[in-house]
């Protein structure tokens, strides 16, 4: 029997289960709302037409070929039909780094084992979003890049003695920009990987004027392909764009947190075991195996402990960079048919394995995801998006513009828009100000109301933060004493200034006093947040009580499946 084959299947097939997982992340939605957009206009969007905050704002839709693409198979299929796609591209890159590896030189056990432990790091960021065609950009820019460097000519001699190769490389970049930005990496990675090649070079070779033109030469190629896109130098607006959103934040999307304030042992680990195959190497063979790959994989794990969002990337390289290396040791040049046979055995049992673990993780424990949503699954994360509210909003059209939280605009976008826009949405460098005045309004409630009416909206959809914040006044000697801990909504939606006209088991809906809009009545006992201060109310007074369990059997009669509501009608029934 050929093992691998065998091994190449195992690899594929845990590729698929680790890639099917309910869609849990918010940017998808926004991103399927462009895309609509786009095919309905036949054009591209140079306006931001979705949020009422933005004033219509100039917008750098950088991923619009994503969008275009994503749309058509959510169209033709639905979400389900996205989430079989991510699984087969998990399947395809795992198979792609198995291929390089086995390019490398590495046993079909081995190299199955190496991409494994890359398919593992990277699927917590392989979300149906552009940034899947980043990593397959790595893999086959460097691929190609480490093509180009293994002719003798390639080395020492200019672009014009390249043939056709660096233009397919800039034709990757043309089509890759169109789809994310992160393509902007592409001229740093293939400096990085022909500088390492270069300065491994014999003396001679090294000072050939030609070798060091194809240096510099090749990612200025790469450079000026970025700016073939639709909206040209103006792409490099967008990342600054998102930096000015979240510097100073007195709170940051954990994505965006550093890899040392999010810890992410898996990550260390990985950076941990390629240094020492680097180091391995180096020591046993004399010289740094594969510079070509050790300088970009270097570089993208820096960038890896910058942002947990970036980590994905660090594996792209790092696993046909450890190939290498190991494939660099005389162990493994020459592996024993017998040590060959017990490694493409273990590397499929681990495929079986890992697949089982993804499909079925634990729910607690050391071996529980860091990662929530990844169990095996289709259609929504349940409870990470508002989709009771966004059915009673859709049947109430004439409700005004309401605030949102980031992690539901693009969702409400996507289910609501055309009439409905939202306060925000993913798209941070639209208005890098807005989440800083955000935040700073949350310091009370006068500020609060300010910031909403200041930015035109009537009502707000918030997410339960059920954290209870002190509440303090004067105590007369210059200092403050507390009086009482409220829960964050409840202080910034005080009922003077408005009144909860909705809520479920994920969002509450907040709107001025008696407005016209929703004819139902207002929730003026219950609060669903802030269970604790309801039921001491409860406890002190019997009508109270008595109106609060009122309000929540109306809410059971119009959800019956509610399940805060039946919470919160048990905790009342057994109020003193």
């Amino acid at each position: 029997m050929r093992r691998a084959p065998v091994v190449a299947a195992a690899v594929a097939g845990c590729g698929f289960v680790a890639g099917v997982f309910p869609v849990f992340e918010s940017d998808l939605f926004w991103h399927l709302a462009s895309g609509r957009w786009i095919l309905e206009h036949g054009a591209l969007p140079r306006a931001d037409p979705f949020r009422f905050t933005a004033d219509a704002a100039p917008w750098v839709d950088h991923e619009w070929l994503f969008q275009v693409a994503a749309r058509g198979v959510e169209a033709a299929g639905g979400l389900d039909a996205l989430i079989l796609l991510r699984a087969c591209a998990l399947a395809l890159f795992a198979l792609l780094l198995f291929a390089s590896g086995r390019r490398a030189g590495l046993a079909p056990g081995l190299a199955g084992l190496v991409a494994l432990g890359a398919t593992l790091g990277v699927r917590p960021r392989f979300l149906v979003r552009p940034e899947i065609v980043t990593l397959f950009g790595i893999v086959v820019l460097l691929s190609l890049l480490e093509r180009l460097l293994s002719a003798r000519e390639g080395r020492q001699q200019g672009l014009q003695a390249l043939g056709k190769l660096p233009w397919a490389l800039a034709g990757l970049v043309v089509v890759w920009v169109q789809i994310h930005g992160e393509a902007m990496l592409a001229p740093g990675l293939a400096f990085l990987s022909l500088l390492g090649a270069t300065l491994a070079l014999p003396a001679p070779a090294r000072r050939s004027r030609a070798a060091w033109g194809v240096v510099f030469g090749l990612p200025a190629l790469l450079a000026g392909a970025l700016l073939v896109n639709p909206y040209g130098w103006r792409l490099f607006e967008v990342p600054l764009g998102i930096a000015r959103a979240l510097a100073d934040l007195p709170a940051a999307n954990p994505e965006w947190l550093s890899s040392f304030a999010a810890p992410q042992p898996y990550l260390f680990a990985g950076i941990a075991m390629v240094t020492v195959l680097a180091v391995l190497a180096r020591r046993r063979c004399g010289r740094w195996p594969a510079p070509e790959w050790g300088l970009p994989t270097l570089a993208l794990g820096a960038l890896a402990l910058s942002a947990v969002r970036h980590q994905a990337l660090f594996y792209a390289a790092a696993a046909p960079f450890a190939a290498r290396a190991l494939a660099a040791l005389p162990e493994t040049r020459a592996l024993a048919p017998r040590a060959a046979r017990a490694l493409a055995g273990t590397a499929v049992a681990l495929a079986a394995v890992l697949a089982l673990w993804c499909a079925l993780p634990p729910a607690s424990g050391p071996l529980r995801p860091r990662h929530g949503g990844l169990a095996w699954g289709f259609g929504l994360a349940s409870g990470r998006f508002p989709v009771a509210a966004a059915e009673r909003l859709a049947a109430r059209p004439q409700v005004g513009p309401l605030y949102n939280e980031l992690a539901h605009g693009g969702y409400l976008l996507w289910r609501l828009h055309p009439p409905r826009q939202v306060w925000i949405d993913g798209r941070m460098e639209l208005d890098p100000g807005l989440l800083h005045a955000t935040a700073a309004a949350r310091r009370g409630a006068g500020e609060w109301d300010a910031l909403l009416a200041g930015r035109g909206a009537v009502g707000a959809l918030v997410r339960y933060d059920e954290r209870r914040r002190p509440v303090v006044e004067p105590d007369g000697e210059g200092g403050y004493r507390q009086v009482d801990a409220r829960t964050a909504n409840a202080l910034l939606f005080p009922p003077e200034l408005w009144q909860l006209a909705d809520w479920d088991d994920e969002t509450m809906l907040y709107l001025r006093p008696g407005d016209p809009a929703w004819r139902e009545p207002p929730y003026r006992f219950v609060h669903p947040e802030d269970t604790g201060w309801t039921l001491a109310r409860a406890a002190a007074d019997p009508a109270f009580r008595a109106a609060a369990l009122d309000e929540v059997e109306r809410k059971l009669a119009a959800q019956p499946d509610s399940r805060r509501a039946r919470h919160l009608r048990e905790l009342l029934r057994k109020a003193p």
